[in-house]
């Protein structure tokens, strides 16, 4: 049990499971589809709560909000709905990834009448993920976990951020610590909306859109082309920060893209990073369904095709931590990575890392 204060005190508080119910003190306490609990603080300053069946919990500020608070419940026992809601999440997605492909078919054929996109599956699959993406991928952003937000707000110097898509996430970026922040992002259809994002976020000329990926045979060329990286010099030390939200699931080679970003990172500099993964299913914590889950639809449901190269099942937490690793020890001085409901088919790691 805690004490709440007014929101003007309040930074993050920790609430710790009961037995008592749920209950409060001249508040308004919901609990909505989300698992989230809202506070009405527009009543008096001062209440005690308690939380049942609820694993530990985080109270975080929501910047705009003056006089309500979002309570981020990350449950390690959830209630059956929600775990069996996390179960067929990815099958939505799936039927999903499937309607956007017969549409951009349909629209090939009939409207287009490019035949030959037909066989081509490499274009046809990302012409099929754009359309999915612009009609998602705002409300995909929407929700971030708490422990994202204070990296993303303070991130500072010179800036990599990988895959941005079409900068959902850009308004999180509201350090002015930043220098320059240079977005590298294949998908050239997206940055129009990607400038416009950087210029509402109001990162003006800070922000430098790369068409390129993140693998290193894309993005030292898309450096160079921009005087980051010069003729006779290494390609090490340039970012201050690199940040990567949900992109290195879809890499073709994870390893060799994670190295390369190791090396463009300069000594003491952040490695962010937002990213589902594989179901730790043999820990107390991890799930065995969920393991069979990500198995079933990686390789039966055709996952992989439908959301454009995505992948379900890698350990991204393991690679990121062995980058850099040599005879002379770990290649980061620090790493705060957690694992965010472990139980899901869709689990998340997130966190930072610094370079040695």
């Amino acid at each position: 049990m805690c004490s709440i204060r007014p929101l003007a005190e309040l930074h993050n508080v920790s609430i710790k499971r009961t037995n008592k119910g749920i209950a409060s003190t001249g508040y308004l306490l919901t609990l909505d589809g989300s698992r989230r609990l809202q506070v009405d603080l527009a009543r008096p300053s001062r209440a005690d709560l308690s939380v049942e069946s609820m694993a530990d919990a985080t109270i975080s500020t929501v910047a705009g909000w003056k006089k309500s608070l979002i309570l981020r419940i990350d449950a390690e026992n959830p209630a059956l709905t929600e775990r069996l809601l996390s179960y067929i999440t990815p099958g939505i997605m799936v039927a999903l990834g499937i309607y956007y492909h017969v549409l951009t078919i349909l629209e090939i054929v009939f409207i287009q009448r490019q035949f030959s996109v037909l066989f081509d599956l490499s274009t046809l699959r990302e012409k099929a993920f754009l359309r999915f993406w612009l009609a998602n991928g705002a409300a995909m952003s929407a929700a971030m976990p708490p422990e994202l937000i204070p990296l993303l707000s303070t991130l500072r110097g010179t800036v990599l951020d990988i895959g941005p898509g079409s900068g959902e996430q850009l308004h999180r970026y509201t350090s002015s610590s930043v220098s320059a922040i240079y977005g590298a992002e294949p998908a050239i259809k997206l940055h129009p909306k990607l400038q416009m994002k950087a210029m509402d976020a109001g990162l003006g000329d800070k922000y430098h859109i790369l068409g390129c990926g993140a693998e290193p045979r894309s993005l030292i060329p898309a450096l160079a082309g921009v005087g980051l990286i010069g003729e006779g010099n290494t390609s090490e030390g340039i970012f201050d920060d690199i940040v990567s939200i949900r992109v290195l699931c879809g890499v073709p080679d994870l390893k060799e893209t994670v190295e390369g970003l190791y090396e463009l990172l300069k000594p003491g500099g952040r490695f962010i990073a937002y990213e589902h993964v594989v179901s730790p299913w043999k820990t107390e914590k991890g799930s065995t369904v969920a393991r069979v889950l990500q198995w079933m639809y990686m390789w039966i449901g055709g996952w992989r095709f439908w959301m454009a190269g995505c992948n379900l099942d890698r350990d991204i937490g393991m690679v990121l931590r062995e980058a850099g690793k040599s005879e002379d020890g770990p290649g980061w001085s620090r790493v705060e990575m957690k694992t965010l409901n472990a139980w899901s088919t869709i689990l998340h790691i997130v966190g930072y890392l610094v370079k040695n």
